[in-house]
């Protein structure tokens, strides 16, 4: 008769994970220690003899290649014609001798602590399989062995694998998705841990996010965790080439902040927090891509002027350096709320000045034009944003505006300058100077305007340079295409060309030609569908 630690070590040979589950699943506990004295020191030897077996199948691998390679070359066939070629080509898992350790120690080690450093060894990670076919996935066969373990066991161990976790992957690996299932199962309160919440965003997708056991725990912390915008953007941020210099652009990624507002919206998560959570993380400051999913958050769920008008303070502090796509929704909204106490106008005017996005400063040199006339009695004002009350003269805004005077679009400097010159009497000399100085920076033509009311030195006019076409480089005559294909059998098999930059091109021009048939007319039977 066997004990068990035979019966397991058999099964860790045989390379067998689910029998090893059904083994220690079924151990009582005198048994799980006999296994959990030997198990540890086995980890060498069965390494070794894992490795063993994998340089095995590696030199029987190799051998039927070059003998199928011959055969190919003897023959003038291709390789992929040659009856096993393919089933040889889709290779084992290697190292799959880590799974049956892995579960073996989750289910006879008595600590969670000690199940949780086990399943974390460097040496049984499992890396990625160069094989094609992936290793066995243990998740599912740890949560088998693990469950008979009481509720508190599991759930310190969910928190202990949880707070193991150090990055994330676009593609979940076990680790992740061990410690999320077990914080599901158990219901254990997640840690606070930023890698933790970028592999629940990763590992989940929007549309389970209503039956998640976890959501309620995590959506607050979307918006603290650093690099959560990156991952729910799905890492798309390119910029738009608008030519303000304004880099943000549009980019995809908007599954996660539809598939919230619609919770939000049959009110399974509070509206309330989720507006709360995207000031908070537009606050914090961050670059245009990583606030871009916020952004859309905050716009599909469209908030009323009343839920934002206690918060209008939050939206102006956005405006002078959040990033573009930030600052735009802010100004959007501190339009919505009415009037702006003239302190606050007069803050949020200079913070736009000195912005460099071209339609940001626009927006500031709009707003002060406006604000600029109410204060003088004209009529005018922005959608109500406010006045600037008492003004004597606007020395205030003169570093503002020679800083719209360098702005990189051409048509923020030229609006500048007419606001410039419409308000000249209203600066003192020591506001003229200031205005004085950026005249140099400017192009000739509006450098001179200013310079006939404020004096300066206007920038000369630049030769225009003379073009010299460059002599055209000799283009080399093409390589010989490969010939078309004509048996639909051949489009049944991978590897055409043997170079995969045209493997793809040949193949769909195959198919247009066989589905066309000869001279345009009917394609003929293949034979079989591919």
């Amino acid at each position: 008769m066997t004990n068990a630690w035979d019966e397991v070590r058999a099964a860790i040979e045989a390379e067998d994970a689910a029998a090893v589950a059904v083994l220690v699943a079924g151990f009582d506990d005198a048994r799980r220690r006999e296994v959990a004295r030997e198990l540890p020191g086995h980890l060498p030897v069965a390494r070794e003899a894992g490795e063993r077996r994998d340089a095995e199948r590696s030199r029987a691998f190799h051998a039927r290649w070059d003998e199928l390679r011959a055969e190919a070359a003897r023959t003038r066939r291709e390789i992929f014609e040659l009856p096993g070629a393919e089933t040889l080509y889709i290779r084992e898992a290697t190292r799959r001798w880590i799974e049956p350790l892995r579960v073996a120690g989750a289910g006879v080690l008595p600590g969670a602590a000690a199940v949780a450093s086990w399943l974390d060894r460097r040496d049984l990670a499992r890396g990625r399989d160069p094989g094609g076919t992936g290793a066995a996935d243990d998740v599912p066969l740890i949560l088998q062995v693990v469950a008979a373990r009481p509720v508190a066991w599991r759930q310190d161990l969910a928190v202990r694998l949880a707070l193991r976790l150090r990055g994330t992957r676009p593609e979940p690996d076990q680790r992740v998705r061990l410690a999320l299932e077990l914080l599901r199962a158990t219901g254990a309160e997640p840690p606070v841990h930023d890698p933790l919440t970028l592999a629940w965003i990763a590992a989940t997708r929007p549309g389970d996010l209503a039956a998640d056991p976890l959501l309620d725990a995590m959506v607050p912390r979307l918006f603290e965790a650093e690099g959560a915008g990156r991952i729910l953007g799905n890492g798309n941020g390119n910029g738009n080439g608008n030519g303000d210099g304004d880099g943000d652009g549009d980019g995809g990624g908007d599954d996660w902040p539809a598939a919230l507002a619609a919770l939000a919206a049959d009110g399974r998560i509070r509206r309330e927090s989720l507006l709360a959570g995207c000031r908070s993380r537009f606050l914090r400051g961050g670059q245009a891509a990583a606030q871009r999913p916020f952004v859309r958050l905050h716009e599909r769920l469209d908030p009323a002027p009343e839920e934002t008008a206690p918060h209008r303070d939050d939206y102006l502090a956005l405006l002078p350096a959040a990033a573009a796509n930030v600052a735009d929704l802010a100004l959007k909204q501190v339009r919505r709320l009415g009037p702006v106490p003239p302190g606050r106008a007069a803050e949020a005017v200079r913070g736009l000045l000195f912005r460099t996005e071209g339609r940001l400063v626009r927006a500031g040199l709009a707003w002060l034009d406006r604000l600029l006339k109410d204060a003088s009695g004209e009529p005018g004002g922005l959608d109500g944003l406010g006045s600037l009350g008492d003004l004597d003269d606007l020395d205030d805004y003169a570093p503002a505006l020679a800083a719209a005077l360098s702005c990189a679009s051409g048509e923020a400097r030229e609006r500048a300058v007419r606001l410039a010159l419409e308000h000249s009497g209203r600066f003192t000399p020591a506001g003229a100077e200031v205005i004085r100085d950026a005249v140099a920076a400017l192009p000739a033509y509006q450098g001179a305007e200013l310079a006939a009311v404020f004096g300066g030195e206007v920038a000369a006019e630049p030769e225009p340079a003379r073009f010299v076409p460059a002599q055209l480089p000799s283009v080399p005559e093409p390589a010989p295409m490969f010939p078309p294909v004509r048996d639909p059998e051949r489009l049944l098999r991978p590897g055409l060309t043997g170079s995969g930059g045209t493997d793809a091109e040949l193949w769909l021009d195959g198919f247009v030609r066989l589905a066309a048939g000869p001279a345009g007319g009917p394609a003929r039977s293949a034979g079989r569908a591919p």
